[in-house]
């Protein structure tokens, strides 16, 4: 399948800030100037869901049905939505960067801390049940994490880590803590620089972007680290 450009007719979409597509490939939400919105995948039915102010990184549930985003000042945290924007409701404080479990009735999500030297940040992550809104505790990492995911089979945690002030690399997480794994390689080397990673539907492969020299290439590898291979020059 070759790229394609996904063009909108309506001027104030053209800054996008956190995007996901819905699981049938219609709809995409975005936050736009930091308010949720949806959007036809042929760019058209611009629909606002959100009026609250700085809202972003929104992700649909894995049915369809719901969408999680993240606000981050007044009321700031984890709060979720059904697809039309109604039920609206927070779930959790002072967390971002939501992502569902495959069951759709957890989120995961991660809060971030200075280390005692007050030199380098800690990320804490948890999950937080969309019903009860009980959480518990995952893992503690060092480093900045983004863009959390959970593989198919709801086991593992593929997530962007970025280290000691270092670019940012590829890791995989148990789904219940431990076992963190850098699926990159030494980050000195232009090739083990990687955003953004998302599971192939089987669960045995890993696409992400390449952001070496700002190029943003996708690349994809093997869930384990292997094979890695570019897939747009």
């Amino acid at each position: 399948m070759q790229p394609f450009f996904i063009k909108s007719n309506h001027p104030a979409f053209s800054l996008f800030y956190g995007t996901d597509w819905s699981p049938d490939g219609q709809w995409i939400v975005a936050s736009l100037n930091l308010d949720i919105y949806k959007i036809k995948a042929n760019g058209d039915s611009l629909t606002r869901l959100t009026n609250m102010g700085w809202s972003s990184f929104p992700v649909w549930s894995m049915d369809g049905n719901n969408i999680a985003f993240a606000k981050t000042i007044d009321s700031a945290g984890i709060w979720v939505m059904d697809k039309d924007g109604n039920a609206l409701r927070r779930i959790s404080s002072n967390y971002d960067y939501p992502t569902w479990s495959p069951d759709n009735k957890n989120i995961l999500a991660r809060r971030e801390y200075y280390d005692s030297s007050y030199k380098y940040f800690i990320s804490y992550l948890k999950t937080i049940n969309i019903d009860t809104y009980d959480s518990a505790f995952v893992d503690t990492i060092y480093g900045k994490l983004y863009n959390m995911q959970y593989s198919p089979d709801g086991n593992t945690i593929a997530v962007q880590c970025q280290k000691y002030l270092r670019l940012s690399q590829i890791y995989t997480i148990n789904a219940t803590g431990g076992n963190h794994k850098n699926l990159m390689g030494d980050a000195s080397i232009c090739e083990n620089i990687g955003e953004y990673p998302r599971w192939s539907p089987d669960g045995t492969k890993i696409v992400y972007s390449n952001c070496c020299s700002n190029n943003g290439k996708l690349w994809i590898m093997n869930a384990d680290g292997s094979g890695k291979y570019q897939l747009t020059f």
